[in-house]
């Protein structure tokens, strides 16, 4: 694939990516260095409260956006991002849970202030290996744009 730019960049463009195994021990490790609280480090706690040891919303939303600098990023020319409007934990991501998510570019945004990049709304979904949303958030990335006489 060809690098991707802002110009590239197609509004109700759709993608779903991803299969990414969540461990216990990478709960445990994430909770314990970022997010320490029970259920995320005690499996007692956790398999009472929630039946098991669930991840972080912190560590959910860094397994998805893996998934997407993995996938659409992968290509595309970025200068950086402006960051997520409202990030919502929809269900629990448990210990062998498998992630994918699913992209929707729902609005590209010309900057006045930045005339070599643009702003694109980018919605993901987190959905876990039965389909179920675990995560909703939209990324608010900045894609160059193309410079004249470029392919």
């Amino acid at each position: 694939m060809s690098q991707l730019y802002f110009e590239d960049i197609e509004e109700g463009l759709s993608r779903e990516a991803g299969a990414y195994e969540v461990t216990r021990e990478e709960i445990i490790e994430f909770g314990e260095r970022f997010d320490p609280q029970p259920y995320h480090v005690d499996e007692e706690v956790a398999n009472e409260l929630f039946g098991g040891l669930i991840a972080s919303a912190l560590h959910t939303l860094s397994i998805c956006q893996r998934i997407v600098a993995d996938t659409l990023f992968r290509d595309s020319v970025t200068k950086t991002g402006a960051g997520f409007e409202a990030v919502q934990c929809t269900a629990p991501v448990y210990a062998g849970d498998t992630l994918s998510v699913r992209m929707e570019v729902l609005e590209k945004l010309s900057l006045e202030s930045y005339p070599d990049r643009g702003l694109v709304r980018i919605q993901y979904t987190g959905l876990n290996q039965d389909g179920e949303e675990v995560l909703s958030t939209v990324a608010l990335p900045f894609f160059e744009r193309r410079r004249a006489g470029e392919d």
